[in-house]
């Protein structure tokens, strides 16, 4: 991955995002140590080192607490749940929970961002943007 400083005017024009937006999260790759920020006229953001074996896992870790597919299992008494005492579902969806969070723990950052693979089981990020 290329390790360059970036302007975060130049993020923000780029990746079209607010730059409030943008701000607070750099602030969180930042706290996370997934980049640093550069100061003075040539500043901006680099990547760190270590940015491309992150985990998805880690790196959605940023940005929430907790990630599942429902709230139930981050929360088991979640109010959000009527039917939390008679659900017949939970345990199906805590193991498809479970390997989901397997497969994003496996799935480093440089994984997202490399060309797909012949076997067809990584998508560049560079194709979904056509």
């Amino acid at each position: 991955m290329d390790h360059g400083v970036c302007s975060a005017k130049d993020i923000s024009e780029y990746y079209q995002i607010p730059p409030s937006l943008l701000a607070k999260v750099m602030q969180r790759l930042k706290r996370a140590g997934l980049v640093t920020s550069v100061q003075g006229t040539s500043g901006g953001y680099a990547l760190e080192p270590s940015f491309g074996d992150t985990s998805f896992l880690e790196f959605m870790g940023c940005f929430e607490e907790d990630v599942a597919l429902v709230d139930c299992l981050i929360q088991e008494d979640s109010p959000a749940c009527l039917q939390a005492h008679c659900c017949s579902i939970r345990n199906p969806i805590a193991a498809l929970n479970d390997a989901i969070q397997a497969q994003f723990q496996s799935l480093t950052l440089e994984d997202l961002v490399q060309p797909a693979s012949s076997t067809g089981t990584l998508v560049s990020l560079h194709s979904l943007s056509r």
